[in-house]
């Protein structure tokens, strides 16, 4: 149909016709469309397109065209920029009529597979008489352009200009409300979360919740949350698709990207190929697609607990990263409540064992050991009062096995509670249980204790030295009753973590293979309650004993974590 050949009211009544059409829709991409078409129906034009300004005036920031295949526009490739009478169309802002576009000085031609054309109407599209952007037919089916099409066009072009401040109004008011919905959404999901840390104390259920909230709230394809534990990153919470990588994974810390995030104190996005991503790559398998990653530290009152990451299907940018922070922060804070909770159950039951161990001493140095003192008495003024050389020597037999037992009685009550660990702190009580071993077994002991050998060094934290003292004194125990040693080294050193490493020449032992007894097992678990760990190793007719803790001084949080030295 053609109406360049229609008088004037037909003109308008199909403007107004398709204008009431173009109201009706609110999307700006669809509208634009629908506009680029009507205005082919309305001048009998063979092509149509719409070009929009970008903010600057420099150049179109959208294309949209009519009439053109798409396997066309694909051949054709980039859309046009505003260049040549696309471009005079925009500067002058007056409808532009060409009968002959090859004949214009302002014609720039056109690209390899584009469609011949010869005709050209454009006419401005203004909003609130301002530039928008420009309405161009092209390839009338019967001839040049007419007046009356020009008239159409421009008709057209003001109800479109309408529709779409229409639409863009639209567009902002479904936004603000989109985002005062999501805002309200995360407020409930904070409360949720809040709520979560408040009452429970399962750190686990904590961490889910808040992994769940934070993907569906951020849009992103999957959350992870790792802690830092004994030089690794433990996955402790996972929502959405992460492939192959699952809670309890441990992953190397050096080279990670929650490393990285860690150093820097902020979030870091990358995507795939980079070499910050390689860990994780090969935990979530070859088979795993995404577009990006975002970590986000996890740091509460200066500690540097773990990491948060989501995974974007997509290349950075696009999903709402702004929402994360805040539940970063409430993840950080339940981490740290977590582990302060663990902290206080660690100290009450060592403090427990220790205070149990107390009144056993107690309770030997003040009865049995004052009863058999008593008895040695006894025993002696009786000696004094037989004059049977064959009785006398009895009694002198009894006399002996009970100052034994008393010498005996005094070496458990010091290996019960050692004195000199509450007095004077862990370097002399390890040095005094060194000497109490050299005198009743045959080893030979080196012990080096650095910079906790100086007197003035200070104090570690209760928990601490109770722990090394104990697992010293346990290793060397076993040695002396299993290893058939000659030579034992210890080494006890404090820096951001303290190091204990026992090494003996005995017959060693398989570490994998059940044992009966407590000491290892003690041994660990006491360790482990402390955030630490304790390993055994034979190799080469050594056998050695590593444990690691927190180099904590007393007032400190007992924990690995800064001394990882992320």
């Amino acid at each position: 149909m053609a109406y360049a050949e229609s008088g004037p009211d037909n003109h308008t009544d199909a403007v107004d016709l398709r204008a009431r059409a173009l109201l009706a829709v609110h999307d700006t991409g669809e509208l634009l469309g629908n506009v680029a078409a009507a205005a082919r129906s309305l001048t009998g034009a063979r092509f149509a397109a719409i070009g929009v300004l970008n903010e600057d005036h420099t150049g179109l920031s959208r294309f949209v065209h009519s009439g053109i295949e798409a396997a066309v526009a694909e051949q054709i490739g980039a859309l046009p920029q505003g260049q040549g009478l696309l471009g005079t169309v925009m500067t002058h802002g007056a409808p532009l009529r060409v009968d002959e576009l090859s004949a214009h000085p302002d014609s720039s031609g056109f690209p390899a597979h584009h469609p011949p054309m010869s005709t050209l109407l454009g006419v401005p599209i203004l909003l609130d008489g301002q530039q928008w952007g420009a309405l161009y037919m092209t390839e009338k089916d019967d001839g040049p352009f007419t007046a009356e099409d020009e008239e159409a066009a421009m008709g057209l072009a003001d109800w479109a200009a309408i529709a779409i401040a229409n639409a863009i109004v639209f567009t902002e008011l479904t936004s603000t409300r989109e985002a005062h919905e999501h805002a309200i959404r995360a407020r409930d999901a904070l409360a949720e979360v809040a709520a979560t840390i408040a009452g429970q104390s399962d750190l686990s259920h904590m961490l889910e919740v808040i992994a769940t909230n934070v993907r569906e709230l951020s849009l992103a394809q999957a959350c992870s949350i790792m802690l830092l534990e004994d030089g690794h990153f433990a996955v402790s919470a996972i929502a959405g698709d992460m492939g192959a990588l699952s809670v309890g994974a441990r992953i190397p810390r050096p080279g990670t990207l929650a490393q990285a995030a860690l150093k820097r104190r902020e979030p870091l996005t990358v995507v795939p190929g980079d070499a910050l991503l390689e860990p994780f790559e090969r935990e979530v398998g070859p088979d795993y697609v995404y577009g990006s990653i975002t970590s986000y530290p996890l740091i509460h009152r200066g500690r540097r607990l773990g990491a948060l990451s989501l995974v974007d299907g997509v290349p950075p940018g696009t999903a709402r990263h702004d929402i994360a922070e805040s539940f970063v922060t409430s993840a950080a804070v339940a981490v740290d409540t977590a582990r302060n909770l663990t902290d206080q159950r660690v100290r009450s039951v060592l403090l427990a064992q220790e205070r149990e161990r107390t009144r056993w001493a107690r309770e030997l140095h003040d009865d049995t050991l004052q009863n058999l003192a008593g008895l040695n008495m006894q025993l002696s003024a009786i000696h004094a009062q037989v004059e049977d050389p064959e009785l006398q020597r009895g009694v002198e037999r009894v006399m002996e096995i009970a100052s034994d037992q008393v010498a005996a009685l005094r070496s458990l009550i010091t290996e019960l509670r050692p004195l000199g660990l509450d007095d004077l702190g862990l370097g002399p009580a390890l040095l005094d249980l060194v000497e109490r071993v050299c005198a009743t077994s045959d080893l030979v002991i080196d012990l080096r204790l650095d910079a906790l050998a100086d007197d003035e060094a200070e104090r570690l934290d209760p928990a601490i030295e109770v722990a090394v003292y104990r697992i010293v004194q346990e290793g060397l125990t076993n040695i002396v009753r299993h290893a058939e040693a000659q030579h034992v080294d210890i080494t006890v050193e404090a820096d951001r973590l303290l190091q204990v490493t026992i090494v003996d020449d005995g017959s060693g032992f398989d570490p994998e293979a059940a044992v009966s007894g407590f000491g290892i097992m003690g041994m660990r678990e006491r360790a482990e309650l402390l955030g630490g760990s304790v390993e055994i190793t034979v190799a080469g007719g050594r056998t050695t004993l590593h444990a690691e803790l927190p180099a904590a001084h007393r007032g400190e949080r007992l924990t690995l974590l800064e001394a990882e030295g992320v």
